[in-house]
């Protein structure tokens, strides 16, 4: 899969990069990484690099989303809790 999203940006950088970066920043890519991977990685890496960035902003979304899910949980059962003892 993930060489499936690199193929992908490949196509996007070759013939639609305005896409791309709206595709990157609606998936949370902060401008500063995009332009460091511009910057400081070879032109045939670009695109795997870009695929990594995507594939770890989606994984910390995920865990955050996961933490969240599980502190609404507590928060609700300790509530809960709280109004059984009123």
């Amino acid at each position: 899969m993930p060489e499936d999203l690199t193929e992908r940006i490949k196509y996007y950088l070759d013939n639609d990069i305005e896409k791309l970066l709206r595709i990157l920043y609606g998936t949370d890519i902060s401008e500063s990484q995009v332009d460091n991977v511009f910057a400081f990685t070879k032109k045939e890496d670009i695109p795997s690099a870009l695929s990594s960035l995507i594939i770890s902003r989606q994984l910390s979304k995920a865990k955050t989303r996961e933490i969240y899910k599980n502190n609404t949980v507590i928060l609700s059962e300790a509530k809960n809790l709280i109004n059984e003892n009123l």
